[in-house]
């Protein structure tokens, strides 16, 4: 895929194993695997994802179980619930979101 693409997994849509693309990816479905991003990943409220994803800039809105190592940022929203090791130089939590695991890299 070129830089500046769009790829959506749709939410009755259900990804397993090793996934990689550039631009943005958008899930809405199930996925489970290793996600790998050349730019940015949005997680969606209705998503649930068990996956190691790398990425450039991550936003989690729905489930994730895994780890995320993002090079820019990872935004957890007021609907997340994340069990992960979190990894990234930025690091923003919204009041409401659920977040259990660790998080290294991140600017204070």
């Amino acid at each position: 895929m070129k830089n500046g693409t769009e790829s959506v997994f749709s939410p009755d849509s259900f990804l397993e194993g090793d996934y990689s693309c550039s631009g943005l990816l958008r899930i809405e479905g199930r996925a489970r695997g290793k996600i790998s991003v050349n730019g940015s990943l949005v997680i969606a409220e209705e998503a649930r994802v068990e996956a190691d994803i790398e990425a450039q800039d991550v936003i989690v809105a729905g489930i994730l179980i895994g780890s995320i190592k993002a090079e820019k940022s990872i935004r957890l929203t007021q609907s997340a619930k994340v069990r992960a090791r979190l990894s990234s130089p930025v690091f923003s939590l919204e009041e409401g979101a659920l977040f259990e695991g660790t998080v290294t890299g991140a600017s204070i």
